[in-house]
Formats: structure tokens, C-alpha cells, sequence
């Protein structure tokens, strides 16, 4: 057992050797001074920062000072002992004191759990200042925006186009958090129109003449956005495209993302709508009250999470089939002067839509419908902090709406407003960019990864070599490279899958119910099984397999398992044990180099949709599993958006799946030309070759998509080769 230093109370620094054995120095002990500061010093030079006084109270405790030192004490006269004993304890503990706690709970019947296998949530309550205004855009060649969601515009010299920037985030801007839907954070549809109208005022071009909304703008927690409104030369009818796009305010490389598309004009007559003059009596006599005093808790059934600066509607009545509404900002709610309409007042004057085609929310449609859609929009005046609203039905399901101020002057106009259903997948999904799996160079090195290993080859023992008995070290692989004159021999591939797989299965749960490998950990070795980049040409089939079954336990048992994928190089088969003990769940080598999979965003092409692969239009495209949830999906986007004509999808039930008419009828009203379902096992060679054979000459097979398969989910140690094989057998 280590020996611990003892200071001496007697002279304030580490006792000699024989020093309390000598009778002399415990009656110097009685007699001097007690050098308890100098004791206390002379500890904190051995790198001491955590001191116990081990009494029936506090009195030493009080008295120690020392830099970053804590004092703790073992019982306090004003507390009862138990509770003071364990608050110690845990003090102790938290600075990083080795507790025995097996002792301390022992006869208890206490026991250890395991802790979850997932990251453990965090959400931060920290209050972050909110961040400062903007530099003057003077001073860098830029015009005021003078807008509150915009920093600076600037006039491109050659054509006149019109750019103007801002930065958007709920720190800057707040009250923007009060707007969620579905438990997304959105920017309003309204504020893109006023972003949109604020650029026809730089622009000479007041009217917008039509605005669509392409993808919503959701706001993240503790992101910033960077904003741009655009607005090109007018063409030849003095109309102006206007486009608004945002990205990441913080990563230059970040893709743009277009939020709305629309065009301005300078005509105040077309598109500026007739303006019911009729506000003087208000409301008017025969118009019949609307109940709106739960109007925000049926709105918030449908996936409407308003704040209070959003609750703006007071009043509402129906009147010769127009809704009439009153709305107002709250008091909290500030610089509505500094808006050409503010954005929220906007949105509130829509929270009555429902009441045009019935009593409101509660009866209404119940679908979560967003604006999408304006058409001939324009300012009367500006700055309103309440308003007076008039809303009928138009054609094509949309409203338009007449709005006054308070006092009945004429506010804006909008002739035309289209809203679509969306979901919460879809906000969900547009709220984060698109992501990839990349392979890279593991942190901290260069070119094609870091080089670890020995310079003479060291190998691993191979489970299975292992005898009974024998403690278990803490790395062993299992090795599914072939052996020289060992090869697959001619062996089909799904075979050598099937092989492949039970073997590593067998292996994970052998291992797993062995007690000498709860601190070691198995790496699993494949060769060629994934694919890193452009120089891995092929993949192993037989073995790419098991990364899936390798992963699945890793979810299930972290740190347990490792897979490494080698490409056989001399230089790899070194680096094989370095690399195994590096920690990472997955890992290539290639050239003796360490490669990861990390995740890294997709390029702008990829998240705008990728446009290089081309469907074949002519041509017939297979999609087995055409007629599940997935195949389906799957067939309507090819036909939509790749213009695919013919279609052959099959599944075990074909025709008789339930769906399988209404989904061809579906295809065929998108554009598809030919849709043939037909009923077939894949895996039957015999049945599938008959299936190829019937596809016409004119339409030949260009494309398959193999969707089909079977789930049969279970731990790792329910997983027998019987529910493996009805998983793969669709598959291989």
C-alpha cells in the first residue's frame, strides 16, 4: 500500500522518517505552537486542493485558506451527523475523491444500473445577451436598409438590381420566437411580404404584384441567419423579379436556401385591388358577432403555437359573407411604426380564416395551412399598431383582404392569398440543412489519415483461439479476411453473405455472454467492404453485410464492439492494432492510413436536389416493394419530378395489395404512362426471370430500385439464424 505524507503540526512541513516515533517530538507537540497554516501551505505545494477535518465540528475548516483550496468538514455542531457525513461524502466524490461506494452501500441492497446508450439530452437555461446593432453600412459602402429585419442595401451599378441584407436570429429578434408551428419556429409568410414590399419602396416598384412562398424559413435556437432580399433590373414591362433567400449567418460555405420568388411592379393600378370604403360605421349595423374567445386554443390544436405578440385578434363578426376582424398589437409588442404593416399584425388578420367556411378552427378543415400564395398586394399607409380587417372568399379556395387602420383609413390591400397544408415532417425537414456521410482523415491528420502502428506487423489474438480460462485481453478481433489461398473459391455472393453474417452474429452474442469480456472489446475485420472514395472501385458484397449487424450492436452495447475495414496493404496490416485501440466504433484503413465516417454537409447541388442522375423517361424503371409505404413514395417523385413514364412495381401481393389501384390511378393522373403491378418473390431466380422477361422491347428495364424487404427487430441475443435468414433472403 502506497505510504501518504504526513505534515507535522509541529514544524508546518512534512514530517521526517521516525519522526513520530521519537517521544521527544510529541511533547515539542504539546509544549509549541501549532503550525497549522504553514501545514497547510507545505500540503499545497504537494499539489493538495481538497482538505477534510475528520472532528465532532468544524474548527479547522474555518480557519484554511489557501488558492482554489476547499475545506470540507465531517460533522458540523449545527447539523445532524448522518446527512452532514454524506454531504461530505459527495462533496469529495464531485472533486474527483475516490469514494468506495461498494463498501458505503453494501448490505443495502443497492445495485448498479446501466446507463442509457443514447447521448444524454442537454438544454441550456443560461440567458445570452442579446447582441448588438450593426455596424453604420455607411462606413462600408452601403445604404441604410432602415428596415427592422435588414441591415444595409446596395445597387449594383450595371443593372440596377437591388440587394438587401440582414442578419435574423430569435436572439436579435425575440418576438420572431412566438411563431412556431408545429413546433417549428417559422419566420411569417407576412414578413417575406413585407421584406418584399419594403424592396419595391427602395425600387420605385411599390406593388407586389405576386409573391409564392417555396420553402418556409424556419429559425433555429442559437443559429443566425443571414438574410437577402434581391431584386432585379425591371424587364420590358417595368416589372422586377424579387427573390429572398437566407443561410447560416456564420459558415460562408453554407448553400443558399430560396424562401420566396415573386415580382414587383410600379402600375398602382393592377394588382391594387378596390378598397371597400364602407369602414365609417364599424362594425356595421347587421354584422353578427364571432365568439374568438378560445380562437388561440383551437388554433393550437391544429399545430399553432402562437405568443403573445401573434394573439392580436380582439374581435371578429361576419357581415354579407366577409369576416370582419379587429386586431391589435399588444402593448408589449414595439416598433410597428418602424413597419410598412408589421408582420405579426399581418398574421393575425389570417387566424380568421376558418370562420369563412365555418365556426372557426374547432369545426374548420383541421388541416395546418400556411400562406403560400399572394397575388396583388399594396400599401395604402404605414406604421398601424391596430387594424380593421375585412376577409371574403375568392376563387381557387384563397381570401382577400381589405385593410384599414384603426380608424378606418385605408391600410393595405390584398387580392389575392392562396395557403397550402403542411406538416410537420416538412417544417422539420426544412429546418436543418441536408448531411452526408463522409469518410475523412481522423482528426489531427493530414493527406489520406493518419498513420498509426508499429513498423513490424503485431498481431491481435482471434476470438475463438482464446481457451476457456484464459483471461481475455482487452482487444481480439474476429477476422473475415480471406486467408492467402483461402478465397470465396467461385462461392456466390449471397452466400458468402449469409456466411458472413451468422458468423459475426454467433461471435457478437458469444462474446457478449462471456464474463472475461466485459472490459475487453471485439474488432471486427473486413476486407473492401465499404466504400471510402473514388479509388475503392469495388465493394465486397459478401462482407458489407456485417457492417449493418456490427452497428445494430454497437446501438446496443457501446463500446464492445469495433469494425475496421482494411484494403490489405502491407502498411494497413501494421496499423490494424494501433488503429483498433484509437477507440473510434468504425474505422478504414487504406495505405496504413486512418479513415472515419463523419457527417459533413451535403453540397448546395444535393440539398437543392440533385439534378445529375437522369432517369431514364423511355425507358422502364423496376421499384420492387413498388406498393409499400417507401416503393410507393418512392414511384410518385419519379414520375412527378424525374418525368418517369413507365413504371413496373412489384411486391408479394401484386395487384391484391391494399392500395395497389388507387396508386396506379394515382401515377397515371402525375403523368406515368404505363403502370404494371404484379405479384413476385424476388429472391425466386425462376420467378423473377419470368417477371424480366415480360417487360416490352420498346420500354426496356433501365433502372431498378430494390425496395422490397422484411423487418423482424430483436436484441442481439434474440437474433437466431432462423429470424436473420427471413430478413435477408429479400435482400440477397
Amino acid at each position: 500500500e502506497p505510504t501518504l505524507p504526513v505534515v507535522s503540526n509541529v514544524t508546518g512541513g512534512l514530517a521526517e522518517p521516525g519522526d513520530l516515533q521519537d517521544p521527544e517530538y510529541w511533547v515539542r507537540h504539546v509544549r509549541e505552537t501549532v503550525r497549522h497554516h504553514d501545514g497547510i501551505r507545505a500540503l499545497e505545494d504537494q499539489g493538495v486542493r481538497t482538505f477534510v477535518e475528520v472532528g465532532p465540528q468544524a474548527v479547522l475548516a474555518g480557519l484554511g485558506c489557501g488558492d482554489d483550496a476547499v475545506f470540507l468538514a465531517a460533522q458540523r455542531r449545527d447539523r445532524p451527523e448522518t446527512q452532514q457525513l454524506l454531504t461530505t461524502l459527495g462533496d469529495l466524490h464531485t472533486r474527483g475523491v475516490p469514494v468506495d461506494w461498494e463498501a458505503f452501500f453494501d448490505g443495502r441492497g443497492a445495485r448498479t444500473v446501466d446507463l442509457p446508450t443514447y447521448p444524454f439530452q442537454h438544454q441550456r437555461y443560461w440567458l445570452d445577451a442579446t447582441l448588438s446593432a450593426p455596424s453604420d453600412p455607411t462606413a462600408l459602402g452601403q445604404t441604410p436598409a432602415a428596415h427592422p429585419l435588414l441591415g444595409a442595401a446596395i445597387t449594383l451599378p450595371a443593372s440596377g438590381a437591388l440587394a438587401l441584407t440582414g442578419r435574423l436570429s430569435v436572439d436579435t429578434h425575440p418576438w420572431l420566437a412566438q411563431h412556431a408551428v408545429h413546433g417549428t419556429t417559422l419566420l411569417p409568410g407576412t414578413a417575406l411580404v413585407e421584406l418584399a414590399l419594403h424592396a419595391g419602396h427602395h425600387t420605385g416598384t411599390p406593388v407586389l404584384d405576386e409573391l409564392t412562398l417555396q420553402n418556409p424559413l424556419t429559425l433555429p435556437p442559437h443559429t443566425a441567419l443571414a438574410l437577402q432580399v434581391t431584386v432585379n433590373a425591371p424587364d420590358d414591362a417595368g416589372h422586377r423579379a424579387v427573390e429572398i433567400h437566407s443561410r447560416d449567418a456564420d459558415d460562408p460555405a453554407a448553400p443558399w436556401t430560396r424562401h420566396a420568388v415573386g415580382a414587383l411592379t410600379s402600375d398602382t393600378t393592377h394588382g391594387a385591388g378596390a378598397f371597400r370604403e364602407d369602414t365609417e360605421v364599424w362594425p356595421p349595423s347587421d354584422a353578427t358577432p364571432i365568439p374568438v374567445e378560445r380562437l388561440y386554443e383551437e388554433l393550437a390544436d391544429q399545430g399553432y403555437d402562437y405568443g403573445p405578440v401573434f394573439r392580436c385578434v380582439r374581435r371578429a363578426w361576419r357581415h354579407d359573407g366577409d369576416v370582419l376582424g379587429e386586431i391589435a398589437l399588444p402593448e408589449e409588442a414595439v416598433d410597428a411604426a418602424r413597419y410598412g404593416i408589421h408582420p405579426a399584425l399581418l398574421d393575425a388578420a389570417l387566424h380568421l380564416t376558418d370562420f369563412l367556411t365555418g365556426d372557426g378552427p374547432a369545426d374548420g378543415d383541421q388541416e395546418t395551412r400556411i400562406p403560400f400564395a399572394w397575388a396583388g398586394t399594396s400599401l395604402r399607409a404605414t406604421g398601424a399598431a391596430a387594424l380593421r380587417v375585412r376577409m371574403r372568399a375568392v376563387a381557387n379556395g384563397g381570401v382577400s383582404l381589405d385593410i384599414a387602420d384603426s380608424d378606418g383609413r385605408p391600410m393595405a390591400v390584398v387580392e389575392s392569398l392562396a395557403l397550402r397544408p403542411v406538416t410537420a415532417r416538412q417544417l422539420g425537414g426544412s429546418a436543418h440543412p441536408l448531411y452526408r456521410v463522409a469518410w475523412q482523415p481522423l482528426s489531427g491528420s493530414g493527406g489520406a489519415g493518419r498513420t498509426v502502428g508499429a513498423v513490424e506487423p503485431v498481431a491481435l489474438p482471434e476470438w475463438g483461439d482464446i481457451p476457456d480460462g484464459v483471461p481475455v485481453p482487452e482487444l481480439v478481433t474476429l477476422s473475415l479476411v480471406p486467408k492467402d489461398g483461402d478465397e470465396d473459391g467461385g462461392t456466390a455472393v449471397p452466400d458468402r453473405a449469409r456466411e458472413s453474417v451468422h458468423r459475426v452474429l454467433a461471435a457478437m452474442r458469444s462474446w457478449l455472454a462471456d464474463e472475461r469480456c466485459a472490459s475487453a472489446r471485439l474488432v471486427v475485420v473486413t476486407h473492401g467492404a465499404v466504400c471510402v472514395d473514388a479509388s475503392d472501385r469495388s465493394i465486397d458484397l459478401g462482407g458489407a453485410p456485417v457492417w449493418g449487424a456490427v452497428r445494430a450492436a454497437q446501438a446496443e452495447n457501446p463500446g464492445s464492439f469495433t469494425i475496421i475495414d482494411t484494403d490489405g496493404s502491407p502498411a494497413s496490416v501494421r496499423a490494424l492494432p494501433a488503429a483498433a485501440a484509437l477507440g473510434e466504433p468504425e474505422i478504414a484503413l487504406r495505405e496504413g492510413g486512418v479513415r472515419v465516417p463523419r457527417l459533413v454537409r451535403a453540397a448546395a447541388s444535393a440539398a437543392a436536389g440533385d439534378t445529375a442522375v437522369r432517369w431514364p423517361t423511355t425507358g422502364t424503371v423496376l421499384i420492387t416493394g413498388g406498393t409499400g409505404l417507401l416503393g410507393a413514395r418512392l414511384a410518385r417523385h419519379l414520375v412527378a419530378e424525374h418525368g418517369v413514364r413507365h413504371l413496373l412495381l412489384t411486391s408479394r401481393r401484386g395487384p391484391d395489395a391494399p392500395g395497389a389501384d388507387a396508386l396506379r390511378t394515382e401515377l397515371t393522373d402525375l403523368g406515368a404512362h404505363t403502370v404494371t403491378i404484379a405479384a413476385c418473390d424476388t429472391a425466386d431466380r425462376t420467378a423473377l426471370a419470368a417477371l424480366l422477361d415480360h417487360i416490352p422491347a420498346p420500354h426496356p428495364l433501365t433502372a431498378v430500385v430494390h425496395a422490397a424487404g422484411v423487418m423482424d427487430n430483436g436484441v442481439l441475443d434474440a437474433m437466431t439464424p432462423e429470424r436473420v435468414e427471413k430478413v435477408l433472403r429479400p435482400k440477397a
